[in-house]
């Protein structure tokens, strides 16, 4: 599936669970708030790592639905700058 498809997906889905908007603030503390439960994972050598990893992705999905983000141009973007010889 294209990445924006997952995007549209878990755009839609959180919507459709969570239909109170959140700022793009709140959005950006809450990907915070995950990155530490990860973090504390690593640190104990949790069992839930990789589902904690996998949740931060549909927030970062709607933080960039929120900022009208076109992510497959800036993953292309992005993985371009990492080819760029010289640097």
């Amino acid at each position: 599936m294209d990445i924006q498809e997952w995007q549209k997906e878990f755009v839609d889905a959180m919507n459709s669970k969570f239909p109170e908007t959140w700022t793009k603030e709140e959005r950006l503390l809450a990907i915070t708030r995950q990155l530490a439960d990860v973090s504390k994972q690593l640190q104990f050598d949790g069992t839930e790592i990789q589902h904690r990893i996998a949740a931060i992705f549909p927030d970062l999905f709607m933080l960039c639905e929120q900022c009208d983000v076109d992510i497959n141009k800036e993953l292309l973007d992005v993985l371009s700058w990492f080819h760029i010889k010289g640097d």
